[in-house]
């Protein structure tokens, strides 16, 4: 190839071909129309394609001519706009008497940040579901703080806390002297 580039006769030969190409391109008088498509397959029964819901013939270029675009497009490469990002659930104070339940599913890390499936719902360290908190999380499982103190969770385990009824308050009597 290097041999042919060399030949003055070859390079002129390209040159034209290009020029020729170009002057093609720049003196076409219409644009492009595409080609009339024949109906390729016929349907077997007789049946028009219009009453299966496809477009006839004719309506393809009276849909494209009845078309309306906006005037101005939304720019492809603008900054998109922030979404609003719903707040996290407030915590959940333990009710005396309740039986709450968590289960770690998986663990993963994602971009350098580590993230757990707690209850169906996907957590970061610091995150609070529940009456739990998660202090932190591990290869095998995840510290979580709750009203009683601490809890190491592994993949697969449940975590299930019950919160003690506090004892009946005894009526006071009053006492009178007299």
């Amino acid at each position: 190839m290097k041999k042919l580039l060399n030949k003055p006769w070859v390079v002129a030969l390209l040159a034209c071909v290009a020029v020729a190409l170009v002057a093609q391109s720049v003196l076409e008088k219409s644009p492009r129309r595409p080609r009339p498509v024949a109906d390729e397959v016929a349907p077997e029964s007789g049946e028009d394609f219009a009453s299966e819901g496809a477009p006839a013939a004719g309506s393809l270029t009276e849909a494209l001519a009845g078309m309306t675009f906006p005037d101005q497009l939304p720019d492809p490469f603008a900054p998109r706009r922030q979404r609003a990002v719903e707040a996290a659930p407030e915590a959940v104070e333990a009710t005396p008497g309740s039986t709450d339940t968590v289960r770690l599913s998986a663990i993963w890390a994602q971009d350098g940040a580590s993230f757990v499936l707690l209850n169906g719902r996907i957590c970061r360290a610091g995150d609070t579901v529940g009456p739990v908190t998660i202090a932190s999380i591990e290869r095998d499982g995840v510290w979580l703080t709750h009203w009683n103190g601490r809890a190491f969770v592994r993949v697969g385990q449940d975590l299930t806390l019950t919160t003690p009824a506090s004892p009946a308050a005894q009526p006071r009597t009053a006492t009178h002297e007299g």
